[in-house]
């Protein structure tokens, strides 16, 4: 690939809103994403699970003190390997470092979302099916 349609794709992606831009040429490929941090992030409601329906709890210290999860991508949020499938981690489950808790469907391949460390589930951040933006919050561990 050209290095001058590279650098015209980099002027492109960072005059745009986008995030991440792929093209595919034949059997060369680039992707180019933006690295940037959010000034403002918000995270969706925790989804509601285990008759916590409808209450809103105030995060704990210890919560506040704990890990978060974050989208590694742009992409579908599934809490379940299939629509009619348990989820795969539930609020207050134990989880090791490498274990799945969900998967982040981007550009119809499915990506599987593993724990990077230890820890207990104390809150999920985004509904089964929403749009995620990278470096988004899923999960907030203990």
């Amino acid at each position: 690939m050209d290095l001058r349609k590279i650098k015209k794709l980099m002027t492109l992606l960072e005059n745009s809103g986008l995030d991440e831009l792929e093209l595919r040429e034949g059997e060369e490929t680039i992707r180019l994403r933006r690295n940037r941090v959010l000034e403002h992030e918000t995270a969706p409601a925790a989804t509601p699970q285990d008759g916590e329906r409808g209450k809103q709890q105030p995060e704990t210290e210890q919560e506040a003190s704990g890990h978060t999860v974050r989208s590694p991508m742009v992409g579908i949020f599934y809490a379940s390997p299939k629509p009619d499938s348990p989820p795969f981690v539930k609020i207050g489950q134990q989880v090791r470092k490498g274990e799945v808790l969900c998967i982040i469907e981007a550009m119809k391949v499915m990506n599987q979302i593993e724990a990077d460390g230890d820890g207990v589930i104390t809150r999920v951040l985004v509904e089964n099916g929403a749009p995620v933006e990278y470096r988004q919050a899923l999960f907030q561990l203990r």
